[in-house]
């Protein structure tokens, strides 16, 4: 029905990354074809999903993008939150969940490495463009995840663990 329609179309358009990802098939546009054929226009269900930020959101957009590092001529960008800095601004960990791919949303960026830094416990989402498959950087450390998308967590401080990423990756780069 016309609900189920939208409720898959979302569930679809999140898991491709609004059909952006390179393992989106034919398949999946053909799903989501007939979705719409069911539901009518995901226009505005698109909007609201990738495009719509609220203020806080986009406070925190600025602060990371504020204190962004880039490494080996700008193919690694590294941004952070700081939990006292969510804390400070009645947010949690999750409120920072969506900007895992702001990282390699810079120009020349292969790697993108979110870090959300509570203490000695970090957090690190990895994201790819194209060639290194972030899955086995992240094993490395035992994490996991797929090609262009996995996590990591370390117990140790935050400068250790970019460190630690960084050797990893400069093999792979």
């Amino acid at each position: 029905d016309k609900e189920c329609a939208k409720y898959l179309y979302c569930a679809i358009a999140s898991d491709t990354g609004s059909f952006k990802y390179s393992n989106t098939s034919a398949k999946t546009f053909r799903i989501a074809a007939d979705l719409r054929d069911i539901y009518g226009e995901f226009s505005y269900l698109s909007h609201a999903m990738f495009d719509e930020f609220s203020a806080n959101q986009l406070k925190l957009q600025e602060y990371v993008i504020s204190n962004m590092k880039t490494y080996f001529d700008g193919r690694v960008v590294v941004m952070a939150i700081e939990f006292n800095y969510l804390e400070e601004n009645n947010l949690s960990f999750d409120d920072a969940d969506f900007l895992s791919s702001l990282p390699r949303s810079v120009k020349g960026a292969e790697v993108g490495i979110f870090a959300k830094i509570k203490r000695s416990e970090i957090k690190i989402s990895l994201r790819s463009n194209e060639y290194i498959d972030v899955s086995h950087i992240a094993a490395k450390f035992g994490g996991g995840g797929h090609k262009r998308a996995a996590g990591v967590s370390f117990d140790v401080s935050y400068d250790e663990a970019i460190d630690k990423l960084l050797k990893a990756i400069e093999n792979e780069i």
